[in-house]
C-alpha cells in the first residue's frame, strides 16, 4: 500500500465496487468487507508520509505488526497519520471477532486522516480539503457498512 498513498482520490463507490467480496466471504455481522480490505481503502486515501515515524507506522501496518502501531501511536500523539494507524490496526482483531467497535474504529480512524490530510496541507485550502475527505470517508463507510445500514433501516420502517 505504501506506494498507492497520496494519489488522487477516487470515488468511495468505485474504490468499493473494486474491492468488494461476495456477502458470504466476511466473517463480520455488519459488513460484507474484509478487514484488509478496508484497511487498503483507508490508506489510500490518506496523505504520503510526511515524517520519519509515519513510515515506521505505515511499514508496521503493511508488515502486520499491530503493536508497534499501537506504541507508535500511543508516543506520537502530535501526528494524526500515526493515530489513524494506530487505529486501522486494531480493524483485523475486531473484525475477526464480529465486534461492533468496528464502526468506532473507522469513524475515528477516518477523522484522523482527514486531519493527517489538513496537516499536510499546510498552508492549502484545509476547508476544502475537510470536505472532500469528510464526505469520501462518509461514502466509504455507508458502502462498507450498508448490510447494517439496510437493518437498521428496516427495523426503523416496521416499528
Amino acid at each position: 500500500t505504501t506506494e498507492q498513498i497520496g494519489t488522487t482520490m477516487t470515488s468511495p463507490l468505485a474504490t468499493a465496487q473494486s474491492v468488494r467480496p461476495t456477502l458470504s466471504d466476511s466473517k463480520h455481522p455488519l459488513t460484507a468487507f474484509e478487514a484488509l480490505e478496508i484497511i487498503n481503502v483507508y490508506v489510500n486515501n490518506f496523505p504520503v508520509p510526511q515524517t520519519p515515524e509515519q513510515r515506521l507506522a505505515l511499514e508496521a501496518l503493511d508488515s502486520h505488526k499491530y503493536d508497534r502501531c499501537k506504541v507508535l501511536s500511543a508516543c506520537y500523539l502530535d501526528q494524526s497519520f500515526i493515530r489513524a494507524i494506530g487505529y486501522l490496526s486494531s480493524v483485523p482483531g475486531t473484525h475477526a471477532k464480529g465486534m461492533p467497535q468496528l464502526c468506532t474504529l473507522l469513524s475515528e480512524a477516518a477523522r484522523a486522516g482527514i486531519d493527517a490530510h489538513e496537516e499536510a496541507a499546510a498552508g492549502g485550502d484545509i476547508t476544502k480539503i475537510r470536505a472532500e475527505k469528510t464526505a469520501f470517508f462518509n461514502e466509504m463507510n455507508q458502502t462498507i457498512f450498508d448490510r447494517a445500514l439496510a437493518t437498521i433501516k428496516k427495523e426503523s420502517a416496521a416499528a
